[in-house]
């Protein structure tokens, strides 16, 4: 049976209902925020973040539910941390390199107008020689 009473206000088949409405509308929630996520920074950003749900289920189950938060859960948490940290700067390091790597086109008139040149003296020449 359940640990807490509701008063005799809600039975069991409401209870159910709640609980599944529940499941229902925060596995919604949390798609559409994925799917968000995804477009918006890509699917590297958002696969990464997803095992720190399993430290914010520990945190909260420890507050809320008074669960033990064993050692092995901190270092591991700690670890989860620690390894979303290190993939973020990689990638930030990764997107400044990129950003500085990447020559930014320039159209210069004269050197423009020198290549139409040469084009067509190219063009010019192959049209002579067909024609001979």
């Amino acid at each position: 049976m359940l640990g807490f009473s509701f008063g005799g206000k809600l039975n069991m088949l409401t209870l159910f209902f709640l609980v599944m409405l529940q499941g229902i509308i925060g596995s919604a929630l949390y798609v559409l925020l994925l799917s968000w996520a995804v477009k918006l920074k890509g699917p590297l950003y958002a696969a990464i973040f997803n095992p720190l749900g399993l430290v914010l289920v520990a945190i909260v189950g420890s507050l809320l539910l008074d669960e033990k938060l064993h050692l092995g859960s901190i270092i591991g948490g700690l670890m989860i941390v620690c390894g979303v940290y290190v993939v973020l700067w990689g990638k930030a390091t990764e997107m400044k390199q990129k950003t500085l790597s990447v020559p930014v086109p320039t159209v210069d008139q004269e050197s423009n107008e020198i290549e139409e040149d040469e084009q067509r003296e190219n063009t010019g020449t192959d049209e002579e020689l067909e024609h001979e």
